[in-house]
């Protein structure tokens, strides 16, 4: 492996520790902002996605949570 190969590959795995970090984030902001009465629609335009991809990505999830699945967790 060469030192370009193996900065590329080091570079790469930070990018996608910080793509896990972000959507960690974006997870806590949805549940936050769902906590507070924003709706889908809101939430699907703030991500650039409409709500019924919010709602499918994020939804799914609070209403296992909800539920007690462990779904919830992930």
């Amino acid at each position: 492996m060469t030192a370009t190969e193996s900065d590329t590959l080091a570079a790469l795995r930070r990018a996608r520790e910080q793509l896990d970090n972000t959507q960690t984030a974006i997870s806590a902001l949805v549940a936050e902002a769902r906590a507070q009465g924003a709706s889908w629609q809101g939430i699907g335009d703030a991500l650039g996605i409409t709500r019924q991809s919010a709602w499918e990505r994020f939804g799914k999830r609070e209403q296992a949570a909800d539920n007690g699945s462990p779904e919830g967790g992930n």
